[in-house]
């Protein structure tokens, strides 16, 4: 029979997930087809997600734009649109129209399949302290430079630390909400925060939970923190974005007896830090670690760190000390990973104009962002290319008492983080 409906936007996007699912793009199917598809493949769909597209159809008090369209349906197609119209009545009250119910029946089937496409078995994750300094001078973030470089790379995770709900917030949010779910920690005054986004439309469900815990014991001692929970065919990984904190006062003190006190309670956040994720099956964090610079060739033993770090601050909190800390406290689940090589996460070459990424020196290794997780991780690097934005003097500013040029507050001044994590753990 042939059927006369008004159809919306949606419901032909709609169609075009299942025919991607079901068939070859070159494939010639029709319209009706696919109708007659969905309605054979809703008998599975529970009376939640039923009530929810109601719900959503109920509460859109914008008049949409829809099309006549003719669709051909066999007759047992037909009655079982009837079938579910009926339902819904009995569900909702109301008696839909017929292109109604077909507009639901589109929704929920495209939705089911859009949860079973794959990821290629990885993940792109990307990770970025985009330097809001808890939001002091007056910050504005730089919406055009984030949501740019975060849509260049695709990422299906990201992250971003050293993060404030600031002026600008409100349009990057509207920006990156076209392609990605945004979660954002609280805000608090003159505190740093960590915002998690999750590409739609890329096998990625989500799990309803996320996570500011401070100390688990004792509440404090614990870094900048917030935890999403997804799930990856069938399989819950937590997310977790995340930054050592600093006490700038103590660091930068003339009483070395300060100074190792201030390292060492970064290495104790750390170790909460670990302590919390040792708990959860699958789990990646990505962040800034604040380790200071790298001595040595980064698989240093204890008895090595205490030689080669031996009058430095750093003996507190260094780069090997936090990676074999978590690999021993975890029992060998968890890893830490980080760029190869000798390009540094932080220190970027400067003028009064222009910026370049740092110089590689192998006696000058500032990596400083990095990834734990139980999953194996390959391809991690650290990429500077959005310095190719900062044209111009307000982007840089001089130091003092360097007397050399650095990127000015409120600028992303760390490389971006870029790591691609297969979905097969350690354990």
């Amino acid at each position: 029979m042939i059927l006369k409906v008004r159809m919306k936007e949606e419901a032909k996007k709609n169609i075009g997930v299942i025919k991607k699912h079901f068939f070859d793009k070159n494939d010639k199917i029709t319209s009706g087809y696919i109708v007659g598809l969905a309605v054979e493949n809703s008998s599975n769909i529970s009376k939640v997600e039923w009530d929810n597209v109601i719900k959503k159809l109920f509460s859109d008090k914008k008049g949409i734009e829809a099309k006549s369209t003719s669709v051909s349906l066999r007759q047992e197609i037909y009655d079982k649109i009837l079938d579910i119209q009926n339902m819904l009545q009995d569900s909702c009250g109301k008696r839909l129209y017929i292109s109604q119910v077909i507009d639901v029946i589109l929704e929920l089937v495209a939705n089911n399949l859009r949860k079973t496409i794959t990821t290629e078995d990885s993940l792109t994750i990307f990770e970025w302290n985009i330097n809001a300094r808890t939001g002091s001078h007056n910050y504005i973030i730089p919406v055009n430079l984030i949501a740019n470089e975060i849509f260049d790379k695709n990422p299906h995770i990201f992250v971003l630390t050293e993060f404030v709900k600031s002026i600008g917030w409100c349009d990057l949010k509207n920006i990156l909400e076209k392609r990605y779910f945004v979660f954002e920690s609280s805000y608090y005054p003159h505190q740093n925060g960590i915002c998690i986004g999750v590409k739609k439309e890329c096998g990625i469900e989500l799990v309803k939970m996320e996570n500011e815990i401070k100390n688990p014991d004792t509440g404090k001692d614990f870094p900048d923190f917030y935890e999403i929970k997804i799930k990856i065919k069938s399989e819950e990984i937590s997310v977790i974005g995340t930054r050592i904190r600093i006490d700038c006062k103590k660091s930068n003190s003339s009483n070395r007896q300060e100074r190792l006190l201030e390292q060492s309670q970064r290495f104790e956040q750390y170790k909460q830090l670990t302590r919390y994720i040792k708990t959860i099956d699958n789990v990646i964090v990505v962040g800034d670690f604040n380790n200071s610079r790298i001595l040595g060739n980064e698989v240093e033993n204890e008895k090595t760190i205490e030689e080669i770090y031996k009058d430095k601050d750093s003996i507190e909190h260094n780069f090997q000390k936090i990676r074999n800390f978590v690999y021993k406290e975890s029992g060998q689940k968890i890893s830490l990973y980080t760029a190869t090589g000798n390009l540094s996460s932080i220190g970027a070459k400067c003028t009064e104009c222009e910026a370049e990424e740092p110089e590689k020196n192998e006696y000058f290794i500032n990596k400083y962002d990095h990834l734990l997780s139980n999953y194996f991780t390959k391809d991690i690097e650290y990429k500077w290319d959005f310095l190719r934005f900062y044209k111009g003097k307000e982007f840089f500013v001089k130091n003092p008492n360097k007397k050399n040029w650095e990127i000015a507050k409120g600028y992303p001044d760390h490389a971006v983080l870029i790591a691609k994590i297969l979905l097969k753990n350690n354990g």
